[in-house]
């Protein structure tokens, strides 16, 4: 008996973990086409060739679920037919590719920055005027605070 209570609870936990696993499926598969789409509205031939395999793939293995199973990660399957090893061999390539694609993207951005010179080297002086300006507002600041607060103080003992 106890055996059989162990075994309920483990499949239902394994429902829960995959069914919250499920509902991640449909937002990756749509983003990843928009973003495959976009790469090629926008002309970046390299991207798109290499978002293009990744977006294909969970396209296909979205449309291709059989009818009876809940989803991409049914947990009565991936036990009956040894899909764990290939489902974590998947999850490790998609985590190689977004690795890959973070950084080639992170590059691309840094190179960006550097190329249009958004930040552009200052002299000491107008460092200088900048750290000035600043103080001068904090002080303008605060002398306006203690104005209204006098101005309150007035106000509630002539009330």
């Amino acid at each position: 008996m106890e055996s059989v209570v162990f075994i309920f609870s483990l499949i239902d936990c394994c429902a829960l973990i995959f069914l919250s696993v499920y509902f991640w499926v449909v937002p990756e598969v749509i983003g990843h086409a928009v973003v495959t789409v976009l790469m090629l509205i926008s002309l970046h031939w390299f991207i798109f060739l290499l978002n293009l395999p990744v977006a294909t793939w969970n396209i296909y293995r979205y449309i291709m679920v059989p009818s009876g199973n809940m989803g991409v990660f049914d947990p009565t399957e991936i036990h009956n037919r040894g899909q764990l090893k290939s489902h974590m061999k998947e999850a490790m390539i998609k985590l190689g590719f977004h690795l890959l694609c973070f950084f080639m993207y992170l590059y691309r951005a840094t190179s960006y920055v550097k190329s249009t010179k958004l930040f552009v080297k200052c002299d000491t002086e107008s460092a200088f005027d900048i750290v000035h300006w600043f103080i001068l507002s904090i002080d303008r600041y605060t002398a306006q605070r203690a104005r209204l607060e006098s101005m309150n103080q007035a106000a509630k003992i002539s009330s």
